[in-house]
């Protein structure tokens, strides 16, 4: 499985955890590209290998506002997922409505309806999985058995992003203690995407 994620994030422990995770498994090869500015994804050879469906299968975006993608790079995305990929966008303070990703082939993929209102949670947020997540194969913590417990052993998280709704076809995976969706997923053409808000 080739794996393409591109962070934004100030935080650079977010994505070496997620690295870490992925390394883990001999059959998942992950290409990391950090983006501190604005010409890392807009010219040179990065452009053209931005969502390329014959180099990768998934790809993950994590805290980079619309501005920094080429226009073209998007429409190849939706493509791509269309085409059997697999799309998961990560909350942070430039993922979804705040990186202005309303309107976009962005919004068009992910599970969540996308406003340029929604703002995210700067608060501590529990997340736990809903019945159906616990079915899905993406929440297991361990066996059937295990999981719950293991979900409920987990510390809140610092905040999340924020979906003003999902979409009809949306599986909620996870919520917040007061019902918010956090893990939304959906199939789309061949592929899946998933809006993640934490």
């Amino acid at each position: 499985l080739r794996v393409q994620l591109l962070d934004g994030g100030l935080e650079s422990w977010e994505s070496l955890f997620i690295r870490k995770a992925l390394d883990k498994s001999p059959d998942i090869k992950v290409d990391f590209t950090w983006v501190r500015d604005d010409k890392v994804l807009a010219a040179g050879p990065m452009e053209q290998l931005l969502f390329d469906r014959s180099l990768y299968d998934v790809f993950i975006l994590r805290d980079i506002p619309r501005s920094r993608i080429p226009p073209q790079a998007l429409e190849r995305l939706q493509e791509a997922v269309k085409s059997g990929g697999g799309f998961v966008m990560l909350g942070g303070r430039q993922s979804f409505g705040p990186g202005g990703f309303a309107g976009s082939p962005v919004a068009t993929l992910l599970p969540a309806v996308i406003h340029p209102g929604d703002l995210p949670v700067d608060r501590p947020v529990v997340m736990r999985p809903t019945n159906q997540g616990l079915s899905h194969f993406v929440m297991r913590l361990g066996s059937e058995l295990e999981t719950p417990k293991m979900w409920e052993s987990l510390l809140p998280l610092d905040g999340a992003s924020t979906f003003s709704e999902r979409k009809g076809t949306a599986l909620v995976l996870a919520e917040s203690a007061d019902g918010a969706p956090l893990v939304l997923a959906q199939d789309f053409g061949n592929g899946r995407t998933m809006a993640v808000a934490v």
